[in-house]
């Protein structure tokens, strides 16, 4: 019996040992050329930021992002009397002694910054705000946000841009908001939680678009001690929460980034890994998910994913949730084996361009078969190779990204607008292009 014990510990031990050396080979294999590396998400970053306007000590914040959206947010807030000084590739943010009463804030094209600064500019007591923003930016709605924070007590006269505001004490209470115009309405009114002088209750009407942003919301305001009780289509807000300042806060790898090189994984045959979380709560994480749903293989090794496909085939979706990969998705499907129908997406006409218009008008151009009716596209496979195309990017960075898909398998299609990029992601094309040259 004492044989048998040993002898079946010995074999253990050697199993053991030998996943330990398989797994220690991979490791050693994987040349860190071949791997692909993000900035913070933005998407984090700026709720974060905002969150910072409130505290009244250092937060240091580790990897950041440089793209422009997050320039923007920086940019702004400093003029909000926030100091931003980088050392060693940490941020510090502190809040300063200001004492300006006046000042004069331009968004650019961040829809996430407008809706956020607009609600946090409403609540600062006394504060006299001009709120300005580029010309594709005025033509996305805000006029719901506005008109919720004028029934708590703001004083907002949005006639003509620049829009000017007079902070004042906001009231909370109860409010209805419709769940299908845009998630960062809400997120931007939960936010400014300490600013609310009642409790905050809202009721959301029809069908929350975007919820999985809404979660990302509530979650980092959890981690800054902030809580927020959802459920099913209400909010409630306790008033008297303050954010405790964490000192110190790491911010994820962007999902939404890597998504395309995801979905590039599944054309090329050029092996690279891209450096993520193992769990995110970023919703385009669930993009795998995604991918897995059409065919692609997902290995993981520790905190890299390498992603693969012989081939994909359509497939039948919601993507209410994961609004920014639509484009992706939808370019993908040109190259799938069957159709796909991507489902609950009419809100995209909202986004920096009509995202909708633009995938239609630059898939039809590429001979493809594509329509769009009650808020679903249906994209069917490409039956011919494109000739000779240029791809208009509209000016909207996650267009320009998706489209850049196409060209790991059909070089002659060219992009006009592909600076639009910077927006999110400005080592877009430097990273992209070294993997469809196999140059990694």
């Amino acid at each position: 019996m004492f044989l048998m014990l040993k002898k079946q510990n010995f074999i253990a031990l050697a199993k053991y040992f030998y996943i330990f050396k398989m797994n220690f080979s991979m490791k050693r294999k994987i040349n860190r050329k071949n791997i692909i590396t993000f900035e913070g998400s933005k998407s984090i970053l700026n709720r974060v930021l905002l969150i910072s306007t409130y505290l009244k000590s250092s937060l240091q914040i580790k990897n950041i992002s440089k793209c422009l959206d997050i320039q923007t947010m920086f940019d702004n807030i400093i003029k909000m009397g926030i100091s931003i000084k980088e050392s060693n590739g940490i941020f510090v943010i502190n809040s300063t002694s200001s004492k300006t009463q006046n000042i004069s804030l331009n968004i650019q094209d961040s829809g996430t910054a407008f809706r956020f600064l607009l609600a946090r500019l409403a609540s600062i007591e006394n504060k006299k705000s001009l709120l300005n923003a580029g010309k594709q930016l005025r033509k996305r709605p805000i006029q719901p946000l506005i008109q919720i924070l004028e029934k708590m007590n703001a004083n907002i006269d949005n006639s003509d841009f620049p829009i000017k505001i007079i902070g004042k004490k906001l009231l909370g209470g109860k409010i209805e908001l419709r769940g299908d115009v845009s998630s960062q309405f809400i997120s931007a009114l939960l936010l400014i939680a300490p600013s609310y002088k009642n409790d905050l209750e809202i009721k959301i009407i029809n069908k929350i678009i975007s919820k999985s942003y809404l979660d990302l919301t509530i979650r980092i305001m959890k981690d800054f001690g902030v809580n927020v009780d959802f459920n099913e289509n209400s909010l409630h807000l306790k008033k008297n929460q303050k954010y405790i300042n964490l000192r110190k806060y790491t911010v994820e790898p962007d999902c939404s980034s890597a998504a395309y090189f995801w979905a590039l994984g599944t054309i090329v045959d050029t092996e690279f890994y891209t450096e993520i979380s193992e769990i995110s709560a970023q919703p385009d994480f669930k993009f795998l998910q995604i991918l897995k749903q059409m065919g692609a293989e997902v290995e993981r090794v520790e905190n890299l994913l390498k992603v693969s496909a012989k081939s994909v085939s359509g497939i039948e979706v919601d993507m209410g949730n994961m609004p920014d990969q639509v484009p992706t998705l939808a370019v993908l499907a040109l190259m799938a084996d069957s159709k796909t129908v991507i489902k609950n997406i009419a809100h995209l006409k909202y986004k920096e361009s009509n995202r909708i218009h633009a995938l239609l008008e630059n898939i039809k151009k590429l001979g493809g078969n594509i329509n769009y009716k009650n808020g679903n596209l249906m994209i069917y496979p490409l039956k011919n190779r494109p000739n000779k195309t240029e791809i208009d990017a509209f000016n909207d960075h996650r267009i320009a990204m998706a489209f850049s898909l196409l060209k790991a398998k059909y070089k002659d299609i060219s992009i006009s607008g592909l600076d639009a990029v910077a927006k999110s992601y400005p080592d877009f094309q430097k990273k992209f292009t070294q993997i469809i040259d196999k140059k990694l």
